[in-house]
C-alpha cells in the first residue's frame, strides 16, 4: 500500500538552513512527517499519490513519501510554481517569469507565450488563470487557454494589484484578492470577464489569497 497524501496536507517547514518538505494528517494535529527533500511550493497530485515541488530553481517530482525524486527540468534557467492539471497529466510551471506546460513525466514542454506566476487550471483542464503585469502597469488576473491558443484576456482588468486566482468548483467564477477598494479585498469574476463583484469589503477590512471548497456552489 503506498503513502498518500490525499486528504492530507503538504507544506514547507522552515529552519536556518533548510526548507524542508512535510506532510500532516489534520485528523492527527501536530503529527507530522518529513518527507525527507527539499523544496518550495509543493502540489500534491489529484490522486495524492505524487508532489511537484520547486527547489534549486527547476521542477521535481517525487512520489507521496518523497522517495524517487526526479528534476523534470534540469537546466540553467529558473523555473517554480507547479501546478497539475485536474486530470494529473500535465504540470503547468513557471520558467523565467514565462508560463509553461509539460507532461507529468517531464516531456513535451511547450511555453504558453505569457509572462506570469502563481498559474492555477481551469476544473475542466482547458484553461489556466494567473497573475501577469503583462501590458498592464500593475499585476492583474488573466486567464489562457491550455494548448496556448488565441489571446490571453485580462479578466479583473484594473490598475490596482489583483492576483492569487481561483476557480470556483463549476468553473464559472474565478476569486482573487485585490486592492481596488479601500481594503485588500477578496472580488470574484467570470473567467470570460464582466463584473466584478466584492465578496469581503463589508465584513473584513483586509482579505486575500482566497480558495475555494470542493463541493462549493458558485
Amino acid at each position: 500500500c503506498r503513502y498518500h497524501l490525499y486528504d492530507r496536507i503538504a507544506y514547507v517547514s522552515l529552519t536556518p538552513t533548510e526548507m524542508m518538505l512535510h506532510s500532516v494528517d489534520p485528523r492527527v494535529p501536530r503529527v507530522v512527517r518529513s518527507l525527507g527533500i527539499e523544496g518550495e511550493h509543493p502540489a500534491v497530485s489529484p490522486d495524492g499519490l505524487s508532489l511537484a515541488y520547486d527547489w534549486n530553481h527547476d521542477i521535481w517530482v517525487a512520489d507521496a513519501d518523497g522517495s524517487a525524486a526526479v528534476n523534470l527540468t534540469y537546466n540553467a534557467q529558473a523555473e517554480e510554481f507547479p501546478a497539475w492539471s485536474p486530470d494529473g497529466s500535465r504540470i503547468v510551471f513557471v520558467r523565467d517569469y514565462v508560463l509553461w506546460t509539460m507532461d507529468e513525466d517531464g516531456s513535451n514542454q511547450s511555453s504558453l507565450g505569457v509572462d506570469g506566476w502563481a498559474p492555477t487550471w481551469s476544473p475542466d483542464g482547458s484553461q489556466i488563470s494567473y497573475t501577469s503585469a503583462q501590458g498592464v502597469s500593475s499585476n492583474e488576473v488573466w486567464v489562457v487557454n491550455a494548448d496556448g491558443s488565441g489571446q490571453p484576456l485580462n479578466v479583473s482588468n484594473h490598475p490596482d494589484w489583483d492576483a492569487h486566482p481561483a476557480w470556483s468548483p463549476l468553473g464559472d467564477l474565478i476569486a482573487f484578492g485585490s486592492s481596488r477598494g479601500t481594503h485588500t479585498d477578496v472580488y470574484a469574476v467570470p473567467p470570460t470577464g464582466g463584473p466584478v463583484t466584492d465578496m469581503t469589503g463589508a465584513i473584513v477590512s483586509r482579505a486575500g489569497s482566497p480558495t475555494w471548497s470542493p463541493a462549493a456552489d458558485a
